[in-house]
C-alpha cells in the first residue's frame, strides 16, 4: 500500500512536472512566433535571466547570427557607459521579478551606438513562479536626437533673450536720464511749451512700456529653468496674504472684495516664488479687468482632486467671448487694450503650470466674469 502511494505520488509530480514543462514549451513557442513578426527587437530569457532567443530584427541590427549573440554574451552590445547601470537594474528585476525598462546604447552591425528603450516583463505560471521573460528593444536614437536639440535650441533661445533684455536695461535708463535732463534744460531755458511737455510724456511711457517688456522677457526665460530646484512645503495662506499686501492700493482702490477658501490645501509642495507669481497674475487680473458696473468680488480656492492641488480664482469681472478665451495665454495678447500691461502674465501662468505636468482652464461669459481652475500636480 506504501509502495503504491508512493508510486501514485511520483506519477502525480511527474504529470505536473510534465504538465509545466508543456507549458513553458508552448508559451515559449507563441511568444517567438509573435516575436518574428514584430518590427521591434525581441529577445527572451529563461526564469534566470539568461537569454535564449533573439528574433530576426536583433539579427539584422547586430550582423551576427542568432548563436553568435546568445554564446557571445549581450553584454558586447551594450555601451560601455551604460554596461553597469544596465547590469545593475537587470539583476534588481531578477531577484524582484518587476518589469525592466531603461534606455540605454546598443551597437549596431556599422560599429555605430545607438540609443533604445529596453524593456522586459516576466511571464509567470498558475503559481505566479516566473517561467520566462519577454524583452524589447526600441530604437528610439532619431527621437532622442531630436529632443536633445531642441533642448539645445531652446536653451540657446533662452539665453538669447536673457541676454538681449539685460543688455537693453542699461540704454533704457539712459534715455530716461536723457529725457529727465533734456526736460531739466527747457525748463530752465524757459523753452519748454505745453505740447513739448505732452511728447516727452509720451516719450516716458514708451520708456516704461519698453522697460515692462525687457522686465517679462526676463522672467519668461527664468520659468524656463531650475522650476524644481525651490519646491517646498508651502503654505497658501501666507502666499495669498504676501500677494494681497503687494497689490493692497489696487484693492483699497477699487474696494475689492476677495474671499478665501483654503479646505484641506493649507499647504502644498510646490516652489513658492512659482506659487506666488500664479496667484498674483490672476488676482490682480481680476481685479484689473474689472466691471465698471459692479464692485469687483473675487473668490480665492484651493482644493484637492484626483492627484492634483485645484486653485480657483473667481470673478464678476469683464468676462471673455469664446474668440477670447481662446486667446488668452497667447504671450503679448491683450483683450482689453483700455487696460495698462504687456499681455504676458497668463502666459507666464500656463508656462509654469505646464512644465511641472499640470493644466490650467477657463470658463467665461462675455459681461459676467470668468473663472481660471489651475491643476498642480501632487508630489
Amino acid at each position: 500500500t506504501i509502495i503504491g502511494l508512493l508510486v501514485l505520488i511520483s506519477t502525480f509530480v511527474l504529470m505536473n512536472y510534465l504538465r509545466s514543462k508543456q507549458q513553458i514549451i508552448k508559451e515559449a513557442e507563441r511568444t517567438r512566433f509573435l516575436a518574428e513578426s514584430m518590427p521591434q527587437k525581441v529577445w527572451t530569457a529563461d526564469a534566470n535571466g539568461v537569454k535564449n532567443y533573439f528574433n530576426k530584427r536583433w539579427i539584422e541590427y547586430a550582423g551576427v547570427g542568432v548563436q553568435d549573440l546568445i554564446n557571445g554574451g549581450w553584454e558586447k552590445w551594450v555601451h560601455p557607459a551604460d554596461y553597469n547601470e544596465v547590469v545593475k537594474q537587470w539583476n534588481e528585476c531578477l531577484r524582484l521579478g518587476k518589469d525592466f525598462m531603461l534606455e540605454n546604447r546598443l551597437l549596431r552591425f556599422d560599429n555605430e551606438y545607438r540609443w533604445h528603450l529596453s524593456r522586459a516583463v516576466p511571464q509567470k505560471d498558475r503559481n505566479n513562479r516566473i517561467i520566462m521573460w519577454v524583452g524589447t528593444d526600441t530604437d528610439v536614437h532619431d527621437q532622442k536626437s531630436q529632443t536633445e536639440e531642441l533642448k539645445r535650441i531652446n536653451a540657446d533661445l533662452d539665453n538669447f533673450v536673457y541676454t538681449a533684455s539685460h543688455d537693453l536695461k542699461a540704454p533704457v535708463s539712459n534715455i530716461e536720464g536723457l529725457i529727465t535732463g533734456l526736460e531739466d534744460y527747457l525748463n530752465e531755458k524757459s523753452l519748454i511749451t505745453e505740447d513739448i511737455r505732452m511728447m516727452i510724456k509720451l516719450i516716458n511711457q514708451s520708456v516704461m512700456k519698453f522697460r515692462d517688456t525687457i522686465k517679462d522677457l526676463t522672467e519668461i526665460t527664468k520659468i524656463q529653468k531650475n522650476l524644481e530646484d525651490d519646491v517646498s512645503d508651502v503654505s497658501c495662506e501666507e502666499i495669498l496674504n504676501d500677494v494681497k499686501l503687494s497689490i493692497s492700493d489696487m484693492i483699497s482702490s477699487t474696494n475689492a472684495i476677495i474671499h478665501t477658501h483654503l479646505g484641506d490645501c493649507r499647504h502644498i509642495k510646490f516652489s513658492r516664488k512659482n506659487l506666488k507669481s500664479i496667484i498674483y497674475n490672476l488676482l490682480s487680473n481680476a481685479i484689473k479687468y474689472r466691471s465698471p458696473d459692479r464692485t469687483p468680488e473675487i473668490y480665492i480656492r484651493f482644493d484637492k482632486v484626483d492627484g492634483y492641488y485645484l486653485l480657483i480664482v473667481k470673478d464678476n469681472g469683464l468676462g471673455l467671448t469664446s474668440e477670447q478665451k481662446l486667446k488668452v495665454f497667447n504671450m503679448f495678447k491683450r483683450l482689453h487694450t483700455h487696460v495698462e500691461g504687456t499681455g504676458i502674465g497668463l502666459y507666464i501662468v500656463k508656462r509654469i503650470i505646464e512644465n511641472v505636468g499640470g493644466k490650467i482652464e477657463v470658463e467665461s461669459e462675455k459681461g459676467v466674469g470668468s473663472t481660471f481652475k489651475v491643476y498642480i500636480p501632487e508630489t
